[in-house]
């Protein structure tokens, strides 16, 4: 007869391991939803750009379903929610607007016509102004964000496409995917500050910051790389090699040290540790990786769209491993999680569907 002790070592054993092995996300919700999903933003409903549908869907995650669509104009792509919640200005692609949007009463109450292909967006809370990235103009826009009225029209290239905010509202970095160029605007003068190429990797794809506004780190595609560049002094540090093929989608962990990118080219995801400059690790993911990637709020996982199987990758940071790979729709595109991180959302891009993960 086994030792009392010995007993309670196995069953303490036992229940580790199982809670080992039940870490992760399952699928745990299919919502239908209007034409084209894409963007989403998280506010007292969840919204989401209806892309080939010209309006805003609303979803209540409670009951697990879309509860209303807002017109807005043509190709939406883009949505940024105000402070308060109750306003959200979305970027129109086709109709070349950005558009504001009473969320309570399900409006648009302001609209501002801007250059030709509104992609990206940028707000910045304190100074009350919304930069707004003109891929096929080469143009950022700058609207005061509750009026829409225009206050600036800042010459980046053909191909401006993401655009992020330093913390302090100083800086607006602006990617010039055409040129593999990251401009530098000035926030308060409302002009280019410093164009930085030298250094860059070929085929930027991706732009994400650090939580402290000190690194921006880009995805180039065409390299394999990711450039850091430090953006205190606005220097283009040594890059880092990821190691696959066609570095896509990018998540930066909440703590700011670990970079997620994953490689449409070459089926596979990469980690890498950013104080150190190195590579973490990779790992084998789904078919042609390419749409999007984040990083939960508690930082111990990650999420990668496949987008040629409908499929996530689940994956472990530490260690770094796909934990399971769960079925979506057809070109999962956009990632979403809950401020607390016990679930995420899916845009599913062709199948008209938003796909809801719920952690284990």
């Amino acid at each position: 007869m086994r030792h009392p002790t010995i007993l309670l070592l196995i069953v303490l054993v036992a229940g580790f391991s199982s809670a080992l092995a039940g870490d992760g996300f399952d699928r745990i919700g299919q919502i239908g939803v209007g034409k084209g999903p894409n963007a989403m933003a998280l506010g007292t409903k969840l919204y989401v750009c209806l892309g080939e549908e010209s309006a805003l869907g609303v979803i209540d995650p409670v009951a697990g379903a879309q509860v209303g669509k807002i017109p807005v104009g043509q190709v939406p792509l883009a949505i940024e929610l105000l402070p308060s919640g109750r306003r959200a200005a979305v970027a129109c692609f086709k109709t070349n607007e950005v558009v504001m949007v009473d969320l309570e009463r399900g409006t648009v109450v302001a609209r501002a016509p801007v250059s030709e292909g509104p992609r990206a967006m940028c707000l910045l809370p304190a100074a009350s102004l919304l930069f707004v990235s003109c891929y096929y103009a080469g143009k950022v826009e700058v609207l005061d964000a509750w009026s829409l009225k225009p206050f600036a029209s800042i010459d980046v290239g053909v191909g401006a496409y993401h655009i992020l905010a330093t913390p302090d509202e100083k800086k607006v970095y602006a990617m010039d995917s055409s040129s593999d160029r990251i401009l530098v605007l000035d926030v308060p003068g409302r002009r280019v500050a410093t164009v930085l190429k030298e250094g860059l990797g070929v085929g930027q794809w991706s732009m994400k910051m650090t939580p402290d506004g000190r690194t921006l780190v880009v995805s180039n595609w065409g390299s394999n790389t990711l450039t850091l560049i430090d953006t205190v002094a606005d220097r283009v540090l040594k890059p880092i090699e990821t190691k696959g093929k066609g570095a896509a989608p990018l998540a930066i962990s909440p703590d700011g040290t670990l970079a997620l990118v994953a490689h449409s080219e070459d089926d596979s995801a990469a980690l890498v540790d950013l104080r150190a400059g190195r590579l973490v690790g990779r790992v084998e993911v789904g078919r042609f990786a390419f749409s999007d990637a984040a990083i939960s709020p508690d930082g111990r996982f990650g999420l990668v769209t496949n987008d040629n199987e409908g499929s996530v990758s689940v994956l472990s940071l530490a260690p770094f491993e796909e934990l399971t790979r769960l079925k979506t729709g057809k070109i999962p595109h956009v990632l979403l999680f809950e401020p607390d991180g016990r679930r995420a959302y899916v845009a599913n891009n062709d199948a008209d569907t938003l796909t809801v993960l719920g952690q284990r």
